[in-house]
């Protein structure tokens, strides 16, 4: 008989009554097909075991009872003592399973993974930090997620049981413990974890965060200041047109600047939130409202026709890589909301340029990063007009959904999601 086990966080001693099963060679078979399909593969160690993540389970087919644990890999292990007792037909043998140990690996790195936010993007950034919370290497991290709210900052178990954090030192109180973290994965779009705020807030309590420094990421999230730092380094923008609210709006001048069609944008918001493409004069106004409930600072560019891609620049074990581009064609007037998260659009990875624009483009990105002398994460949007990439934007939390394009452009590369996550953390931890 197999019995599953899922661990707690602490160890712990589960005494089961003697149970005796013979385990014969289809039922194994079948059960093992059902786990590596639902726990999508793990590792089998002769003598050492089976080892999961999270739910994890061992099964030693020898005498002894050594622990189960990779010798490569450290983390959580579950240790089934098992009496062996003879042997039946296809060569499985029969076992007698009297206790349940699970071990705690010492020095795992406690992450809070931060996700929310106080935007419209709150939703979208749920998402995020629950497939980092899910893909997380369980064996090196112990993963905590944190919701943080306008209205609470709580610790969320696996229960959906909420604690309160500490905002004065970033902890929180489990049930009489109080739970200290050694990194901070940043998985929060819009404000307050990509505009800044939460960056200069770890940065005060000396707490390790995977995405850029403050500066860095309060520059980035304003559309407007991003583009004017890049244009002297010889990167190319649409032309531009600055509102800020309560100032007048000139129809007219803004029509004879940009021409039209022309797109107004909140300066500070993503995910498309707020964003408007303007066909005619009299839906100016209209739009620039629309804007306005994101942020109180529009930018308004004109139109440009051609191919739009998006490109991720990452630091990727100590390298600065810029990975497979993406191109993007929306079923949509441009790439707005439905377009990103509701399948309206085609993204192909890696997209159709030529090697000579694949570099072109890869280079103007690399360089903005490096420029600005980013860390973790970006993502760039550009529009290629006649041969010359336009910058549109650089979002520096980018979505982390399995579908959204950062993952996308990593699988791409030969990097996988657990690989991508582990990456960051300990580029910052070491």
């Amino acid at each position: 008989m197999i019995i599953l086990f899922k661990p707690k966080n602490e160890i712990n001693l589960v005494s089961l009554s003697q149970v005796e099963g013979r385990s014969y060679f289809p039922l194994f078979v079948a059960i093992f097909l059902f786990l590596k399909k639902k726990y999508k593969g793990f590792p089998l160690l002769s003598g050492l075991g089976h080892q999961f993540p999270k739910e994890a389970f061992a099964i030693t087919t020898t005498k002894t009872t050594p622990p189960c644990r990779h010798p490569s890999k450290g983390g959580e292990y579950v240790r089934l003592p098992l009496l062996w007792r003879g042997a039946c037909k296809a060569g499985w043998k029969i076992f007698k399973i009297y206790n349940i140990t699970i071990i705690k690996q010492k020095n795992m790195k406690n992450i809070a993974i931060i996700m929310g936010g106080y935007s419209s993007e709150y939703k979208i950034s749920l998402i995020s930090g629950n497939v980092v919370y899910n893909f997380l290497d369980k064996t090196k991290f112990n993963a905590f997620r944190i919701h943080i709210f306008k209205e609470k900052w709580v610790y969320v178990d696996d229960n959906d049981t909420e604690f309160p954090i500490d905002r004065n030192d970033f902890s929180v109180n489990i049930n009489g413990t109080k739970q200290t973290f050694d990194c901070v994965f940043n998985a929060i779009h819009g404000t307050p974890g990509e505009d800044g705020l939460m960056q200069a807030y770890f940065e005060l309590l000396n707490i390790p965060q995977t995405a850029c420094d403050y500066y860095q990421a309060a520059l980035t999230f304003n559309k407007r200041d991003l583009l004017s730092v890049l244009k002297p380094y010889g990167i190319k923008t649409a032309n531009s047109y600055y509102l800020n609210k309560g100032d007048a709006i000139n129809t007219e001048e803004i029509v004879n600047k940009l021409g039209l069609p022309c797109f107004v944008k909140p300066n500070k918001a993503g995910s498309s939130f707020g964003i408007s493409k303007v066909k005619t004069a009299a839906e100016l106004p209209i739009a620039i409202e629309v804007a306005y409930k994101e942020d109180n600072e529009i930018i308004i560019e004109s139109f440009l026709d051609g191919t739009e891609v998006s490109v991720g620049v990452i630091n990727y074990k100590g390298k600065i890589t810029v990975l497979p581009i993406t191109e993007i064609i929306s079923e949509n007037d441009f790439f707005d909301y439905e377009a990103k998260y509701q399948g309206k659009s085609q993204e192909i990875t890696p997209a159709r340029l030529s090697d000579e624009m694949t570099q072109k483009v890869g280079e103007i990105a690399k360089r903005a990063y490096e420029v600005l002398k980013m860390k973790g994460f970006s993502r760039s949007e550009f529009i290629i007009v006649d041969g010359e990439p336009h910058m549109l934007e650089m979002n520096t939390i980018p979505g982390l959904t399995t579908e959204s394009l950062i993952p996308q452009q990593a699988r791409a590369a030969g990097i996988s999601l657990e690989d991508l996550f582990t990456n960051a953390i300990e580029l910052v931890l070491n």
